[in-house]
């Protein structure tokens, strides 16, 4: 819907200057789209939150085989061995599961002791790691 009333707000205009009529429908359409836009993204913003599963505690472990992650209703563990990648920059660590899909890690959660730890779990495993 956003895309048809975006393309309508730009082709209307084009179409209208060649023909020498101005219409102000197009006009009208290239105003409100930024209050549709806002409006979606205040909503969104709400939703995320007030969600309580948003909020919630998310525990991080490692150990030689297994990465484990638990929250309040959910908990998984995932094959170290499995993992595609590790990326390190400025504020996160990136730990990709495949060449598309990565979960993320905060840096600055990760002392200078667990990041020594994670890159020899990470090179024992020969995981390609820049840590």
């Amino acid at each position: 819907m956003l895309i048809i009333f975006l393309l309508s707000g730009i082709v209307n205009p084009l179409i209208s200057y060649y023909n020498q009529s101005l219409e102000l429908e197009s006009f009208w359409i290239l105003l409100c789209l930024p209050l549709i836009l806002f409006g979606f993204h205040s909503a969104a913003k709400k939703i995320y939150r007030s969600s309580e599963r948003f909020s919630s505690e998310i525990y991080n472990s490692f150990d030689d085989e297994y990465y484990k992650v638990s929250g309040k209703d959910f908990k998984s563990e995932i094959k170290i061995s499995s993992f595609f990648k590790v990326e390190k920059n400025k504020k996160w660590i990136f730990v990709f599961t495949s060449k598309r899909q990565a979960f993320f890690l905060k840096t600055e959660d990760i002392t200078a002791e667990n990041n020594i730890v994670l890159k020899k779990i990470f090179d024992h495993n020969d995981i390609k790691n820049n840590l």
